[in-house]
């Protein structure tokens, strides 16, 4: 593979143990990862000093093979989703291939992802087609073979599900119990939910992008209250229910994180009264990722079961991204982030409409437009509109806020073009300036609970913990109404109304 095959890792004498696998060195953050231990280490300046030298560097365009701009917008965002990419890139990920885990792929989907990864970044051609990609993803999700459109919020979620069994470290998945909380304290119940999912998920997507949610129900007739924390892949946000309603993504986490009741055939089963009783019902968010994903509800159906969209424009913040008043556990470091990729979604049907993505491309630090085939600069204010759809966000440290200095030289030569026809953009609500501004020192006072480990915006890499679970295998207790982590089944994400 070129100036792409370099290898990022360290000697004997660099090894960490297992069991603490994040160490930080300078803007590197390393990670345990292979059958043995050996040091995955990832920073911006390699990655950009790597794929400077030829190729795309990933600004590549994906042909449409037919309605498959749903896949094209997707892959796009995860192939700037630098540590992913440098890990395929720069890694021998094929040590992490595991063949024999049944809720894999074989390694097929891993190997395909791996070989379009490597033709966006170090081919030389404006534009590449993703056939074999679509060919194995149809074979093993059929839901997707074909040329029909689908949901690119659900080719995401298998993909990212898809890449974590296929490059799962655990050969063999022990029996795990469900975590009760007992009455003990919170950071207590978290740490030992989360080293139990960590007894059956090890993978560079649990590392990236898998957080905790806190979910807690209470009793209205005798106060019995359960607490559950399960992992999430993506947090599925509402975004409203009245068509056009403009909104914010601060508003939405507030109505995502707000007490919902349980009454009538949504009735929670109380183990103590052994009856179905109304109750209350309550998400936090407990552990945050190094890469937050966020998907805006904007499809739903009707009571007459007919799937619409809902085009409210909802602002969000393209840098400082504050969730320090969302969650409420115990992380040392400041839940930052900054936007680094969008998936839009253009037109008022899912079957009808067209994908695209808006990505800042980490070698160029530049943002694009990936419209299928066309690749083109953009302006940083084009990115916010009333189509954005998924949201990709990278974590910030508490050390440093700012861009990394080696990717503030531009690579020249990308021509410049306006994103598809959409929605003149929104304004920042007052609500998104109070998000990007709140002061990060509040967390600070909070106790840390495990080995959680942020990551720099632009080195986003794992926390000792990771972020929680993955989608299939999660599976919490406290059946969500409002689902929205992601912890359930691969889906878009859809409600009645």
């Amino acid at each position: 593979m070129g100036t792409c095959s370099t290898r990022s890792i360290g000697d004997e004498s660099d090894v960490v143990d297992a069991t603490n696998p994040i160490t930080r060195r300078g803007s590197s953050v390393a990670i345990v990862t292979g059958k043995s231990s050996v040091r995955y280490t990832y920073s911006t300046a390699s990655l950009n000093t790597r794929l400077m030298t030829g190729g795309r560097s990933g600004v590549c365009g994906l042909n449409n093979l037919g309605n498959t701009c749903f896949l094209n917008a997707a892959v796009q965002c995860l192939s700037n989703t630098a540590p992913l990419t440098d890990y395929f890139l720069s890694y021998d990920w094929k040590a992490d291939v595991n063949t024999r885990n049944p809720l894999g792929n074989r390694g097929e989907i891993a190997a395909s992802y791996g070989s379009l990864v490597h033709k966006l970044w170090c081919g030389s051609k404006p534009s590449v087609s993703p056939t074999r990609f679509k060919s194995r993803v149809g074979k093993f999700a059929p839901r997707f073979g074909g040329y029909q459109q689908h949901d690119s919020q659900e080719l995401l979620s298998f993909l990212l599900d898809g890449l974590h069994e296929d490059l799962n470290r655990v050969i063999k998945k022990p029996y795990v119990e469900d975590v009760e909380d007992k009455g003990r304290p919170d950071v207590v119940v978290a740490a030992e939910a989360w080293r139990a999912y960590l007894l059956r998920n090890k993978s560079i997507i649990v590392d990236l992008f898998q957080g905790q949610l806190k979910s807690t129900l209470v009793c209205d007739h005798c106060g019995t209250r359960s607490v559950k924390f399960d992992p999430f892949m993506y947090l599925s946000l509402p975004v409203g229910t009245s068509a056009g309603q403009a909104g914010s993504l601060h508003r939405s986490l507030q109505e995502f994180t707000s007490e919902e009741r349980l009454e009538g055939d949504e009735r929670w089963h109380c183990p103590k009264c052994k009856k179905f009783r109304n109750a209350s019902k309550k998400f936090d968010l407990w552990k945050l990722p190094p890469l937050l994903i966020v998907h805006l509800k904007r499809f739903s159906y009707t009571r007459r079961g007919v799937r619409r969209k809902l085009t409210n424009n909802i602002s969000f913040p393209t840098t400082g991204l504050d969730l320090s008043a969302f969650c409420v556990g115990d992380d040392p470091d400041p839940p930052v982030y900054d936007l680094y990729a969008v998936i839009n979604h253009h037109g008022r049907g899912l079957g009808s409409g067209h994908y695209s993505a808006f990505a800042l491309n980490p070698a160029h630090n530049a943002w694009h437009c990936f419209n299928d085939s066309r690749v083109g600069r953009i302006d940083e204010r084009d990115v916010h509109s009333a189509d954005a759809y998924v949201l990709f966000y990278t974590r910030m440290t508490k050390q440093k806020k700012g861009r990394d200095p080696a990717l503030l030289e531009r690579k020249e030569g990308a021509p410049r073009v306006g994103p598809p026809s959409r929605m003149p953009p929104a304004a920042p609500s007052e609500a998104d300036r109070e998000l990007s501004t709140r002061s990060i020192g509040r967390s600070n006072s909070r106790r840390p609970s495990g080995n959680s480990v942020a990551s720099a915006g632009d080195v986003a890499l794992a926390t000792a913990a990771g972020g929680a679970g993955n989608g299939g295998d999660a599976g919490g207790s406290h059946g969500r109404r409002r689902s929205s982590s992601g912890a359930g089944a691969a889906g878009g994400g859809s409600e009645r109304l």
